[in-house]
């Protein structure tokens, strides 16, 4: 948990909903959150990628960016995650779909995560 710079590479398929995953996870309490979300279903599904913080337990605004990616259902996808000081950024594919910046989470770890009637697979 007391990473801070690095680079995550992973393959994640959207099984039912959503996908997610955690960074600068200092604890269950404090950390920064992303997720692939199907927001309109179908055979070429739209997909956004949606992330938020979470500071002393309290779930921060969400920041809502419909992929360009051309997503298909059942078919894994690269993500990749840099974390580097405070800007953080997300490819899919070998394509930039954010970059933001945060300097309130200096450390802390990855994860992976799944709300409620969600599903995922991971590999790394």
């Amino acid at each position: 948990m007391t990473m801070q710079d690095y680079q995550v590479e992973f393959l994640a398929q959207i099984e039912k909903k959503s996908i997610g995953w955690v960074y600068r996870a200092a604890d269950k309490g404090n950390f920064y959150a992303s997720k692939l979300t199907v927001v309109k279903p179908g055979p070429l599904p739209s997909v956004a990628l949606i992330r938020y913080p979470v500071i002393d337990g309290k779930m921060g605004p969400a920041v809502e960016i419909p992929l360009r990616v051309l997503m298909h259902n059942d078919m894994p996808y690269r993500v990749q995650i840099t974390v580097n000081g405070r800007d953080f950024t997300t490819s899919i594919e070998g394509q930039l779909v954010d970059y933001w910046r945060d300097d309130r989470l200096k450390t802390g770890g990855v994860g992976f995560f799944s709300d409620a009637g969600e599903r995922r697979d991971f590999t790394g």
